[in-house]
């Protein structure tokens, strides 16, 4: 007599996986295996540099058609072997969305986007439409149709990519970092996609932190082309030292109950407060220090409106200060206005309505190279603002525009790349460099000019945990050395870690200002810009104490039994 099972083959299998690229010395990959079954959820974690991009440019054999090496083992889609296969085989089966989002984009406007890989299979036009719509439905983009992506924010055009790949309605889809652009709401809304395809399609994201992977099924933590950790979301979690070890950011509950030296550990801040109940522990009150006295305002933003050619309103009647040796962060959900208002701190762009002011004079009339000796601005993507063949070059372009002397050029260059970090690279071409040392090229670029402020887009997007701890660093010893600093951040534990101050944006308007504990315990001014504050915030403002961070909260813990 026959038995059947009703277990499902594995869509993804992948045995004895290694590849060496052209020219290098080591392995990127060095013998991964492992299987992914039909709609499952699958996160892979680790540092920059672990082999997360490599890996999955071999699921659609852009690796090795594109990137050339020697490449070794066995991958299999739905048990049919994809070697000899070409990549537009691959597209069926392997959908992907780059890293580098933006290289994906080049239509007119947003349907047309989604509509154009449809084309390339030949379907009728009824049912691109449709798929295409409803592809844009499921990132959050209906009603944007007809929207130029050009003109979207970062967020939205990361959307777009991943709504031109969903439409595609692939075996599986891979995520190679897609919520590096997005706010909280929106990394949380690309992670729960999973549920919203119903088990249509199995994901695998790449990602370099694991705050917002509570929705995956499993975790694959890679370090130097290997994977070090596996096991379901739960399981992975509940490991945070571990994870620090491999060189990614661990749950903050999960690593405050582990250095507090709790007999069981959980994952979530429910989890946390029963567990907190159990245990009899207690906060430490203390009577908060005073706030500092406000400085006198370098930056007066006074009922400004600002309205772009398409229509679209950015900002309305904003109304801000900024004082004299502050680190402030700017926080709020994708197309609330923060990135342009602080292209009105320094004249890059000017108001419809409004005034900005530096030290009480109007910055309107102007010259913006005037106004970058008092307002350096670096912007979100690096590569936008590097232009030159050396870092040399690149430091020393706008001291030689302020025709400084040649040996003060020369002797800001050794400053800046002294405190960034880059000293001894300075005949390096920028564009083969990692993408946080173009962002610390960018920083130095803005630091010779010798600002009084600078503003920081997005300072940690891309980077992994080491990298946005090195960044931070820079920007503290920037702080520390009397420059006012203003972050514009979707990453609220670095808000809550390193801003002194937050004002939070929605819909082109401030809605809170003040102390970052202060900002931060205010859930309903964070709900209403879709966001939320960190996970050791939310466990300690429920317990009387809204910690920023977990060493805060460790400092304040009274045992009592266990």
């Amino acid at each position: 007599m026959a038995y059947s099972t009703d277990i499902p083959a594995p869509i993804l299998e992948v045995e004895g996986l290694s590849f060496r690229y052209r020219d290098a010395e080591a392995d990127a990959l060095r013998g991964i295996t492992w299987s992914q079954d039909a709609g499952q959820f699958t996160a892979l974690v680790g540092p920059s540099g672990a082999g997360k991009t490599t890996f999955c440019c071999c699921l659609n054999r852009i690796v090795p058609h594109f990137h050339k090496g020697n490449l070794r083992g066995r991958v299999r889609v739905g048990g049919e072997s994809i070697a000899g296969k070409h990549v537009y085989d691959m597209v069926p089966r392997i959908g992907m969305v780059f890293q580098d989002f933006e290289s994906q984009l080049f239509s007119t406007n947003v349907l047309l986007e989604v509509a154009f890989g449809l084309e390339n299979l030949g379907l009728p036009r009824g049912e691109m439409e449709e798929r295409a719509r409803e592809a844009l439905a499921l990132v959050g983009l209906a009603g944007f149709e007809r929207r130029e992506p050009a003109a979207l924010s970062g967020g939205q055009k990361q959307r777009l990519a991943i709504a031109a790949v969903i439409a595609l309605a692939p075996d599986v889809l891979v995520m190679d970092e897609p919520t590096t652009d997005l706010d909280p709401a929106g990394r949380l809304e690309v992670m729960r996609l999973a549920g919203k395809l119903q088990g249509r399609t199995a994901m695998i994201v790449t990602d370099h932190e694991v705050d917002d992977l509570a929705e995956a099924d499993r975790i694959e933590v890679l370090a130097d082309g290997q994977i070090v950790m596996s096991g379901g979301t739960r399981e992975v979690f509940a490991r945070p030292l571990e994870l620090v070890g491999a060189g990614v950011r661990s749950p903050q509950v999960a690593e405050f109950f582990t250095r507090a030296g709790a007999p069981e550990i959980p994952v979530t801040v429910e989890e946390g407060l029963a567990l907190w109940s159990r245990l009899g522990w207690r906060i430490r009150q203390e009577d908060e220090p005073a706030a500092a006295p406000v400085a006198e305002p370098l930056i007066s933003v006074e009922n400004l409106s600002f309205t772009y050619p398409d229509g679209t309103q950015a900002l309305r009647d904003v109304n801000l200060a900024i004082g004299e040796g502050e680190i402030l962060a700017i926080l709020g959900q994708n197309g609330c206005g923060k990135t342009t208002l602080a292209k009105h701190l320094n004249g890059l762009l000017a108001p419809d309505k409004g005034t900005v002011r530096w030290r009480g004079e109007p910055v309107g009339g102007r010259r913006l190279s005037e106004m970058a000796r008092h307002v350096g601005y670096v912007f979100q993507n690096p590569d936008h603002q590097i232009f030159a063949q050396t870092v040399r070059e690149e430091v020393e372009f706008g001291p030689k525009n302020f025709r400084l002397p040649p040996e003060e050029t020369a002797e800001r260059a050794r400053d800046v790349l002294a405190a960034v970090g880059l000293r001894g690279q300075e005949e390096d071409n920028p564009f083969t460099m990692t993408k946080g040392e173009r962002q610390r090229v960018a920083v130095a670029s803005v630091l010779a000019a010798a600002p009084e402020v600078i503003v920081l887009d997005e300072p940690t997007t891309g980077l992994d945990y080491r990298q946005q701890l090195e960044m931070m660093a820079l920007v503290r010893r920037l702080h520390a050395a009397g420059r006012t600093v203003i972050l514009i951040t979707h990453s609220m534990w670095i808000a809550a870690e390193y801003a002194r101050r937050c004002v939070v944006m929605a819909e082109g308007r401030v809605i809170a200002d003040g102390p970052t504990r202060q900002v931060f315990a205010n859930e309903e001014a964070l709900a209403q810009a879709h966001l939320r504050a960190p996970a050791i915030t939310r466990l300690g403002s429920r317990l009387g104490f809204a910690a920023l961070s977990v060493e805060e909260l460790l400092a304040r813990v009274e045992r009592g039994r266990t």
